[in-house]
């Protein structure tokens, strides 16, 4: 068997830890950032329009839409609760995503809930996934960072989910190849468009102004933006291709929900203490590697 597919999860888990460290370490606007990272990722993409046909099924185009105006909201809070809390506790927290994804997921297709129940130790091993996860986040709120950075995040995770969503059904309304990557060609023009929507606002370029700091076009934005951008190109295709190295994409997902292992692992080479409670945080990493494994057997 081909094991070269673990080293492509091993790069996209690394790379999915790396954008929060990057804003971490840049400490510019979120905005700025995924404005920047956004445009510079179209830009390198575009050449794929001058190979692969694009997608007919206007059904795609309408479920990138959609993701694309959820992920502009959640990738803004991601890095920014990255950069004021710490990347080691959003990375931990991100992972209540899976049970999100299961949740919603099983309402689209009840018919599921069948599958699920026909099968006890199948059964068993979701509900522990659940329960674990749940109670590792309520332990949470002992710690002052982590419960700060979990109320922040609960909207974008219950978005976030709904996010992956909306991927696999433009993913169902194109062909593999085409559809990848045109989901990230157009999903890049389509927050792009928003961002600019966003800059535009009157409000809130009043608000920029009256914050300070950095603007859209310093050279620490810029060079933030194109190494964020890097990393989201190696991101994507590896993870994909990884996923269809495998049988069961469960597995690469379980390899990327190490992340939070690599931040630490950062962390201790850089002598740098995290204050926030590491055991939940890394309990709710293990349970969505649990509830993942069950319900993709």
């Amino acid at each position: 068997m081909d094991l070269s597919w673990i080293f492509f999860a091993v790069l996209a888990a690394v790379t999915q830890a790396a954008f929060p460290l990057l804003n971490e370490y840049f400490q510019v606007r979120p905005l700025y950032l995924m404005f920047w990272m956004r445009a510079f990722a179209l830009a390198a993409l575009l050449p794929v329009l001058l190979f692969l046909p694009l997608p007919e099924d206007p059904l795609f185009y309408l479920f990138v839409l959609a993701g694309a105006c959820i992920f502009s909201y959640f990738d803004i809070v991601y890095v920014g609760v990255g950069a004021s809390k710490g990347a080691g506790v959003v990375t931990r927290i991100e992972p209540l995503i899976v049970g999100a994804t299961f949740l919603i997921w099983l309402a689209i297709v009840p018919a599921q809930i069948g599958e699920l129940a026909a099968s006890p130790l199948r059964t068993a091993g979701i509900v522990a996934g659940f329960a674990g996860s749940l109670y590792f986040a309520l332990r949470l709120r002992h710690c002052a960072v982590s419960a700060s950075a979990l109320r922040e995040m609960a909207l974008p995770i219950v978005l976030g989910a709904m996010g992956v969503i909306c991927g696999k059904l433009a993913m169902n309304h194109s062909e593999a190849l085409s559809g990848t990557a045109y989901y990230a060609v157009f999903q890049n023009l389509f927050a792009l468009a928003i961002y600019l929507v966003i800059l535009a606002l009157p409000s809130v370029r009043a608000r920029l102004a009256r914050e300070g700091g950095d603007s859209l076009f310093d050279k620490k934005v810029l060079l933030a933006g194109a190494v964020i951008a890097v990393n989201w190109i190696l991101h994507t295709p590896t993870k994909y291709f990884a996923i269809d190295q495998v049988a069961n994409p469960a597995y690469v997902t379980v390899i990327t929900l190490t992340s939070p292992l690599w931040v630490l692992l950062l962390y201790r080479i850089a002598g740098r203490q995290e204050k926030a409670d590491i055991v939940s945080g890394l309990g709710i990493v293990f349970c969505a590697a649990v509830l993942v494994l069950f319900s993709s057997f």
